[in-house]
């Protein structure tokens, strides 16, 4: 089942959930009636009657279904936050599946807008929602008491449910705006953060507040004017149902006066015409977090299109024949340029490939298009033959390996960190993957070996560690094909040692490695060399032949 699909089922199964509700909250809405009836059984019949048996009676039956209203609305209330919490955590993990699935613009966008609605749900405003078809009977019981008093109820209405409508002709696109402002402060603060090392070591404080500042202001201040005419809205909704309640009292005191009702009619539809109007005042007063929720919905439902998360594909075999460049086109977006125009290349199993050209020539991205992190805008990536799309990625995964240009781990033990966060293997896995790539001693030096913890408030490999941790990273599991993004580039001598020697013994086991590299005392390393320049093939080929006489003098592999 595809994400949309698994989206569509969770939202169906939670408004089928809400209808179960919606009958509840209607008998809850019902239970209300027994204070009216109560008052007008006491001023009617009590009083004028005199009987004590009467009025205990009466009091016992309006108490019982007094408790039943307190436990119809509780278990609502529990059944709301149950389908949204629920909803929420079915979802979630899906969503943040999809979300790194994304090449670009990948955000936490989807699990805000799913909290949202989560919240909604749960909140007190949403229940009025199901409480609207009772405000109709309602109306309909004072009608019958007495058309008059009807009549003052329905006016209240429709002055209540036009507030409704201009609130959402005044607050529609002033909610868009205070969502998407929102957003883009998030993002902005989401930068700097990232930029933390720079903005420390040069001292940037007042320019990324400053910079920050201009959009979490025009935030604000979107949020000020939004807040200001829902308080507004809300406020004249509440004015307009006492002053309804006001002249129900006073019309029915004058039907009263005129001996069309009995006194107790006062009280009785007061109370009545008081629940009648709560749920559309409710739901003025609620109506910015009813239009964020909406709004959130309808954001996800798009969002949710944009996803490429693939339906579970057939296992395929290891890949042991060759990674393949199909006339391989790259544009990063519309409009734009493409970086890569039309490569084509054959690797095959234990070769080692160096790709290099000059800054801007398409290496990076051409090693992001091999591992599959980005799709090509034309030809095609094939592995042993098969398009690199039709390959389940979690297979894929495992077949292959990446050392991206700036190496990240994740917060755990550098044991789960060089196995890729498959806390289910056997730990002997991640030793021999760090044995294979020579820092197994290297590791026994941290502070718990394997055990030790990377964490931003904990331990932090240096530049040079991260390279080798990131390698052994690459090379678990065996892959078939790996790709290094500037393996090099925070080596010393001695890790650049570690690193050729990796290379040759993956060459022996049949892996092929393709390392992007600015480095030309790596190309003694390799079997073939690809130059890039200006997002095309310039050569291809042995080291010897695309690059006579250019060759420095190794360096003695002592490690291998």
């Amino acid at each position: 089942m595809s994400l949309p699909d698994i989206y569509l089922a969770e939202k169906r199964a939670a408004w089928k959930a809400m209808a179960g509700v919606a009958v509840l909250s209607m008998l809850s809405s019902l239970c209300l009636l027994a204070l009216p009836l109560y008052l007008f059984q006491v001023y009617d019949r009590v009083i004028a009657s005199r009987s004590i048996e009467t009025l205990v009676a009466i009091t016992i039956i309006a108490c019982v279904v007094l408790v039943a209203f307190s436990l119809l609305d509780t278990l609502r209330q529990a059944l709301l936050s149950r389908i949204g919490i629920g909803f929420e955590a079915r979802m979630s993990g899906v969503l943040l599946a999809g979300e790194l699935t994304l090449p670009r613009q990948t955000t936490a966008a989807s699990l805000r807008q799913l909290s949202e609605i989560r919240k909604m749900v749960a909140s007190n405003v949403f229940p009025n929602l199901f409480d609207l078809p009772v405000m109709l009977l309602f109306l309909f019981l004072v009608f019958l008491i007495h058309p008059f008093l009807g009549g003052i109820v329905f006016i209240g209405m429709v002055l209540l449910l036009s507030i409704a409508m201009l609130g959402e002709f005044l607050t529609r696109e002033r909610v868009k705006e205070t969502d998407e402002a929102a957003s883009a402060a998030h993002r902005t603060l989401d930068n700097l953060l990232r930029q933390h090392e720079t903005i420390r070591a040069l001292g940037l404080y007042p320019q990324s507040v400053a910079h920050w500042g201009r959009d979490q202001q025009k935030h604000l201040t979107f949020l000020l004017q939004l807040l200001a005419r829902t308080s507004t809205l809300s406020s004249t909704s509440k004015l307009i149902r006492q002053l309804i309640q006001v002249a129900m009292v006073g019309g029915g005191a004058l039907l009263v006066l005129s001996d069309h009702v009995t006194p107790g009619i006062i009280f009785a539809t007061s109370i009545i015409a008081g629940r009648a109007l709560a749920p559309i005042e409710a739901i003025v007063g609620g109506w910015r977090q009813l239009k964020q929720a909406s709004l959130a919905l309808k954001n996800l439902d798009t969002r949710i299109a944009s996803f490429n998360l693939p339906n579970r594909q057939t296992p395929l075999p290891r890949p042991v024949h060759s990674l393949t460049s199909d006339r391989v086109i790259y544009i990063p977006g519309p409009g734009k340029q493409p970086i890569l125009k039309g490569i084509s290349g054959v690797i095959t199993a234990g070769q080692n490939v160096a790709i290099i050209g000059p800054s801007g020539a398409g290496k990076s991205t051409f090693a992001r298009v091999l591992i599959g992190y980005l799709e090509p805008s034309g030809g095609q990536i094939l592995l042993d033959g098969q398009d690199i799309r039709a390959w389940d990625p979690v297979t894929r995964g495992i077949h292959m390996g990446y050392l991206p240009q700036q190496v990240g781990f994740f917060e755990g033990s550098v044991r789960e960190n060089i196995a890729r966060m498959r806390i289910d293997d056997p730990p002997e896995l991640a030793i021999e993957a760090a044995r294979f790539v020579g820092i197994h001693d290297i590791i026994m030096r941290f502070p718990e070996g394997y055990d030790t913890v990377i964490s931003e408030k904990g331990f932090q490999p240096s530049g040079g560690q991260k390279q080798l941790l990131g390698l052994a990273r690459a090379y678990y599991g065996g892959p078939a094909f790996v790709v290094l993004d500037e393996p090099n580039a925070s080596l010393d001598t001695e890790g650049e040692q570690i690193l050729f020697a990796t290379l040759k013994r993956a060459a022996s086991a049949g892996i092929a490695s393709i390392v992007v590299t600015q480095r030309l005392s790596l190309l003694h390393h390799v079997d073939k060399v690809l130059i890039l320049k200006g997002g095309q093939v310039d050569a291809f080929g042995n080291p010897s032949d695309v690059m006579p006489g250019k060759l420095v003098r190794p360096v003695p592999n002592k490690a291998s």
